[in-house]
């Protein structure tokens, strides 16, 4: 799972595994393009005892690397965990986005996907030896951890193949908490190390705000702190590991995965007797009260510092900055108004909105007008890479600056002619001036060994750059003159020193560190005799100083058990403490004992392998033949009828492939249904043959039978995110051209409640709604779908934007079949978020046009059934055959033209964010709708005889085995005097 949270695609890592799952249990699966990454790129394979690391080909060095990180990871974790993957296990090396993350999947391979983008300053880490190996440990933990299996899962899996791994549904602090716990005993780094997490549990503890189990045990979610699983379950281990032995991590997980059906808390009394999830947990509380009480004493020996808060609401208040005449600006990230930049006064009159965008990483003014930020963006299909815009506060207009550079944390010079950004790329990141327009002037580094720059700020006078960097296992502080020399240390230790920020007359650096025994507080350098003092004394932390324009006042972001808020504060020099630089300390892990930082490593360049490992051009196959088949059976019009199903793919998404096959033993026959989609090259192919009994249900007693043979074959030009992505911006276009063939046989029908044989189809059936006509029906099709929708966090639904899909076809005798029509459809979705905090209205029109004759009728009614990944298929859609009516039945209407309309109101009601302790069922918001949908049919016209249904929904955001979705509520009234009909519902799904 991504080693930390992000703002995109947290969902998407769970559903690339359940979609592979609940694939392989349909009858048929739909033909669609899944590859998320660039087929352009010439990626190669290098071949290790127990990895293939599949890698860009202009990342040879960076992937001998990571080969030798994977076994060092194997070597380590397989005797803690007492598991390994039963072959070898992909590690495929990413550098399509500017995020920090990584992936761990046990389906259909055991899989592992690493970006090599490292943290910035602001993730507040810096004592790892090496990110990349950091990173390779902790996923290669879930690997290990999901292939833990025993008696009859074991037996299933020998049988048939990579089916079962229970672990892979485990709590997910138990997932998440056992790889920060190895990240952290295996390497000099970790973030059971670091200060972060140290600060989160302690404020949580003091403030009696420590989340329940349930609350850690889900992976979306949001409340705060984002991403609870990681903190909380890394703790949760070590005080299991101290308390219960060495070996407890790998009992649970033997123990869940051999015995998962009555779950976690029986898994956890067989491998600790006498325990269990609950229990352990308060437990866990326990201990972490008594060691944030102990903290608290040690930091009670100094004066606590007195501030002012400026905000109350805690998440994300980051990044404070001054304008020249004295007004406080800072990033906001909450659930009450949309992110961005806020402009404070300071003068009681409420701060207003400066900026309707939230900065990756920091930002800097230029003057009052500007502001400089970067910002995360789609280049092509395949990347998400960050670039530096400028914001013009007066014309309200951003501007692009540095197209396709991966440019992050801008500062721009005092006079406003420069600004500096770090280059991200490659695993590594250097230091690049620019102009003010956006044009690089000259890359400042060029760095071979790691370095990793964040968050430079110019001296008033235009002359020195300070910039945190990592380098060799530690986080400092770094000074250089631009174009003259080189960044170098002002000091080198092992505390983590951060965010630094000149004072306005150049005397002082204010920045961040832990160096106090492992608390985040503000320090002051003075320049002029190189003597440090501590400004802050905090009980949470205290992190990003931003001196006012006149230097008397000091705003900082300050850390409580709610989050992140703005604080302000005198500068007082007479006031802060002299620290020695050499006396950093820190807390020993989990115990909160203050003990002496451990020692900087020695420099270390990256060194080139004197037996690099085997090479060779990527090869789809061993990761795309199938691993696991499934066994399946059904009933046909002749009886019973067996087989097998596989869905595959390879780790590049390349190929994906479906095959459901078998025999009908009283038919005496075969049946498939096939699929094959190569994402090679642009644009997708995609292949679907299917020869299937259909069985549909025209009355209560009746069972309609068909055998549908047929098969299609699309290009599509694609441009829209896959719906493998959960992102919160779905953006793009594609276009599909193909050709698809069906041949229909009505079979018959039969009683189902008699055992009596099949019979023909009645006349009143031959004509029936909703049902394929028989027939031979061949068709030449065109779509296209566009899309630019935005659903910010906390959402009940997307907020601005559309959606839109167009598509046509095309059926005639000379295409092969005896079905003759043209037809026409569309379908377009608008949603406007209003003034109030989340509140959306949302429109929908759809239409379909038939020329021709009566084989390709348009339907009206029902609720519109969803299934439980709609919450993703709103960026895919085409024209419709059949659209929702609430307040008909299915089917109530039907025509070879169709109109409908959709107007709802989309409000929220409240913030839940629990569950049901570790039950993977967790509800995190309710919302309501009223709506009014509105709909038209007719044969050769449309008929002016409206059919309006009105209504209001309940809906319940959850999530279902880490899967968000939404649970629909329901009572629609139509309002037509012959067809309209009251209807109550609950169902799965969006509605659009």
């Amino acid at each position: 799972m991504p080693i930390a949270p992000s703002f995109q695609g947290l969902r998407a890592r769970l559903l690339a595994g359940f979609c592979a799952v609940a694939l392989s249990v349909s009858l048929v699966a739909p033909a669609q393009a899944a590859t998320l990454f660039d087929p352009q790129i010439p990626w190669r394979t290098l071949d290790t005892p127990h990895f293939r690391v599949n890698y860009d080909a202009r990342h040879e060095a960076i992937a001998q690397r990571a080969a030798v990180f994977a076994e060092e990871a194997y070597a380590k974790v397989v005797p803690f965990l007492k598991s390994a993957p039963s072959d070898k296990t992909e590690l495929t090396l990413l550098d399509h986005e500017d995020q920090v993350q990584g992936l761990a999947l046990p389906y259909p391979n055991s899989q592992i996907y690493v970006y090599l983008t490292s943290p910035d300053q602001n993730m507040l880490t810096g004592r790892y030896e090496s990110w990349l190996k950091q990173i390779i440990l902790h996923e290669f933990t879930h690997a290990a951890q999901f292939e833990a299996t025993g008696g009859l899962t074991a037996m299933v899996n020998k049988v048939l193949g990579r089916a079962i791994y229970p672990n892979f549904l485990q709590p997910w602090f138990l997932i998440e908490g056992l790889a920060v716990t190895a990240e952290s005993r295996f390497t000099q780094g970790g973030r059971a190390k670091e200060g972060e997490y140290d600060m989160i549990l302690r404020a949580a503890a003091l403030e009696n705000k420590l989340l329940s189990i349930d609350q850690a045990s889900v992976f979306n979610y949001g409340g705060w702190p984002l991403g609870p699983s990681y903190i909380y379950g890394s703790y949760f281990y070590q005080y299991l590991i101290e308390r219960y032995g060495e070996d407890a991590p790998s009992k649970i997980s033997h123990a869940y995965g051999e015995w998962p059906w009555f779950g976690i808390n029986k898994a956890i009394e067989r491998a600790l007797p006498g325990k269990n999830a609950y229990a352990l947990w308060d437990e866990l509380h326990a201990y972490l009260r008594d060691r944030a009480q102990r903290q608290l004493a040690r930091i009670k020996q100094h004066p606590l510092t007195e501030s002012q808060r400026l905000t109350a609401t805690g998440r994300y208040h980051h990044h404070p900055a001054w304008t020249p005449d004295g007004k406080l600006v800072y990033a906001e990230f909450t659930d009450q108004r949309p992110a961005g930049l806020v402009l404070d006064p300071l003068d009681g009159k409420p701060s207003e909105r400066y900026v309707k965008l939230y900065p990756q990483g920091s930002y800097s003014l230029a003057g009052g007008r500007y502001v400089y930020l970067s910002a995360s963006r789609e280049v092509g299909r395949f990347n998400t890479f960050a670039d530096v815009y400028r914001y013009d506060t007066k014309e309200q207009r951003f501007d692009l600056l540095t197209d396709g550079k991966r440019a992050l944390d801008p500062a721009v010079s005092p006079d406003g002619k420069h600004f500096i950004a770090t280059l991200n790329g490659s695993g590594t990141n250097d230091l690049g001036l620019f102009d003010s327009g956006g044009t690089l002037l000259r890359r400042l580094t060029a760095n071979k060994d790691g370095t990793q720059y964040s968050g430079a700020t110019w001296s008033p006078d235009g002359e020195q750059v300070v910039v945190s960097a990592w380098k060799d296992g530690a986080r400092d502080l770094y000074w250089f003159r631009p174009g003259e020399t080189k960044p170098q240390p002002l000091w080198r230790d092992s505390a983590i020193d951060v965010h630094p920020k000149f004072s306005p007359d150049g005397q002082w650096l204010y920045f961040s560190s832990d160096r106090s025994g492992g608390v985040f507080n503000l320090f002051a350098y003075r320049l002029k005799d190189r003597k440090l003092f501590q400004v802050t004394n905090v009980v949470g932390g205290a992190t990003e100083p931003a001196p006012s324009p006149d230097g008397k006042r000091l705003a900082f972001a300050n850390y409580s058990a709610v989050g992140w808020d703005i604080h302000l504060m005198p500068v007082a020099p007479e006031t802060w403490r002299e620290v020695a630089l050499d006396a950093a300390t820190t807390y020993a892990p989990y115990s909160g004992e203050a003990v002496a930082a451990p020692p900087v490593p020695e420099s270390e360049a990256l060194p080139v392998l004197e037996n690099p490992f085997p090479s060779q051009t990527y090869n789809p196959w061993h990761s795309f033949s199938p691993k696991t088949w499934y066994p399946v059976s059904y009933i046909d019009e002749n009886g019973y009828m067996a087989g097998v199903n596989t869905v595959s793919n390879d780790v590049l998404m390349q190929h994906y492939a479906f095959v459901n096959a078998g025999w009908s033993f009283g038919g005496n026959r075969p049946y498939y249904a096939l699929s094959y989609v190569n994402d090679q090259l642009p644009p997708t192919l995609s292949l679907s043959l299917v020869d299937i009994p259909a069985n549909y249900a025209p009355g209560r007693r009746l069972d309609l039978w068909q055998r549908q043979t047929g098969g299609s074959v699309a290009a599509t030009f694609p441009g829209m995110p896959s719906k493998l992505l959960d992102t919160y911006w779905i953006d793009g276009q594609s276009l599909t051209l193909g050709y698809s063939w069906l041949s229909v046989q009505n079979l018959g029908v039969r009683d189902r409640g008699t055992a009596a044989p099949l019979r023909p189809v009645p006349a009143e059936l031959e004509r029936a709604k909703g049902f394929p006509q028989a027939g031979q029906t061949n068709t030449l099709g065109i779509t296209y779908q566009f899309a630019d929708n935005y659903k910010p966090s906390f959402a009940i639904s997307p907020e601005w934007g559309s959606v839109f899909g167009l598509s046509y076809e095309k059926a005639a005798p000379w295409l092969g079949g005896t079905a003759e029509f043209d037809r026409f459809s569309g379908d377009y979705r608008r949603y406007f978020g209003m003034p109030w905090r989340h509140h959306v209205l949302a429109l929908r029109a759809a239409g379909g046009l038939n020329v021709g004759k009566r084989d390709g009728d348009y339907y009206l009614g029902g609720t519109g059934s969803t299934n439980l990944l709609t919450t993703v298929d709103r960026r895919h859609i085409g024209g419709v055959q059949s659209a929702p009516l609430r307040g008909y039945s299915v089917g109530t209407l039907s025509g070879n033209r169709m109109a409908m309309g959709s107007l709802e109101y989309r409000f929220p009601i409240a913030e839940i964010q629990r569950g049901l302790g570790t039950i993977p069922v967790y509800v995190t918001r309710v919302a309501g709708a009223t709506f009014a949908d509105a709909g038209w049919v007719g044969t050769d016209r449309l008929s002016p005889d409206m059919h309006l249904g009105v209504g209001a929904e309940t809906r319940i955001g959850m999530s279902i085995i880490s899967v968000a979705t939404e649970l629909r509520l329901g009572v629609a009234r139509g309002t037509h005097p012959t067809d309209g009909t009251t209807q109550t519902y609950a169902e799965l799904g969006i509605s659009f």
